[in-house]
């Protein structure tokens, strides 16, 4: 049975993703995706696709076990969150729980976020020695610019769900069931004429961008046990 499936109701197509506790993202989530996708994209009739998981978390990040797996590499992914991104109808995720890694870069292609109280999110993979590899380093500072990426990414602490709301990570923190207050927000959404927002298409809010990239550079150039910082600082630098 798949980890993924869609369905339609009151006019909101719905990918869920059921792979409890953590919801790992694999080959089996990324192959269960892409079909649940092309379903959506055969039904013109669904003006909006909400995306939400069941269980106790969102998607907590990639299962490890399937780093050395061709068929999951980064490119494949990208790819996936690319087609995600490039939907002509408003794709909004529903978060809760920990939003982690993959998790992140998922929410990062969707065109909003909604997010339950008490969720946290963020890029832990420096902590494993790697940078983000599915478009984080690219979409979280054009969306926050690159002080507070900077920091989630070299920090990997995860950010609270009324931080990330005030910082603009994602558009709603709520109470209740993930699916309601998705399709709570869907529906407003389309009320409003809510139209598709691309992360890889907008620029970085004003800020110092230089100076925050050159002082994390410096930085992460003290510590050359520690490879992913400086190609994190410097992956940011050409997102920016």
């Amino acid at each position: 049975m798949s980890n993924v499936t869609f369905h339609s109701a009151d006019g909101i197509g719905r990918i869920c993703i059921s792979h409890p506790p953590l919801n790992l993202f694999s080959h089996s989530l990324l192959m269960g995706l892409s079909a649940a996708l092309a379903q959506f994209e055969a039904d013109a009739s669904l003006p909006l696709l909400l995306i939400y998981c069941e269980g106790p978390s969102f998607v907590a990040g990639a299962d490890i076990a399937e780093f050395n797996n061709p068929a999951f590499s980064a490119e494949a992914i990208n790819a996936l969150l690319n087609r995600i991104e490039a939907q002509t109808r408003p794709v909004v995720v529903a978060l809760h729980g920990t939003v982690l890694g993959a998790g992140m870069e998922l929410a990062l292609a969707c065109h909003y976020r909604v997010a339950q109280k008490g969720t946290r999110l963020g890029l832990p993979e420096v902590k494993l020695g790697i940078l983000p590899g599915a478009g984080g380093t690219q979409r979280l500072p054009r969306l926050v610019g690159a002080s507070l990426a900077l920091d989630m990414m070299l920090s990997g602490r995860p950010v609270p769900a009324q931080e990330a709301l005030a910082s603009g990570i994602v558009d709603a923190v709520e109470e209740g069931d993930p699916l309601a207050f998705g399709l709570a927000f869907g529906r407003q959404l389309l009320a409003q004429g809510g139209q598709p927002r691309r992360l890889s298409a907008q620029s970085a809010p004003p800020g110092e961008h230089s100076q925050a990239i050159a002082a994390a550079l410096e930085a992460a150039r003290q510590s050359p046990q520690y490879p992913a910082k400086e190609a994190i600082v410097l992956c940011v630098q050409q997102a920016l």
